[in-house]
């Protein structure tokens, strides 16, 4: 999976699959990269910088 977050911000990104979790580091431009990703549900949680008080965004599931 090749992705990016917009507005484009280095951000920790983890991929979420049944009790299965991976995670990555988007760039400053906000691309991020999973590779080897296995068919099926998927949801994904982005936790942008900051000082922690923001809540992580996390996407509504995704068949991939």
């Amino acid at each position: 999976i090749d992705g990016w977050l917009a507005p484009g911000a280095a951000a920790s990104i983890e991929l979420r699959q049944g009790s299965e979790i991976r995670a990555v580091q988007a760039d400053e431009d906000g691309r991020f990269v999973f590779a080897d990703v296995e068919p099926g549900l998927t949801r994904f949680l982005i936790r942008l910088p900051g000082d922690g008080s923001q809540l992580p965004v996390v996407t509504p599931a995704v068949e991939i």
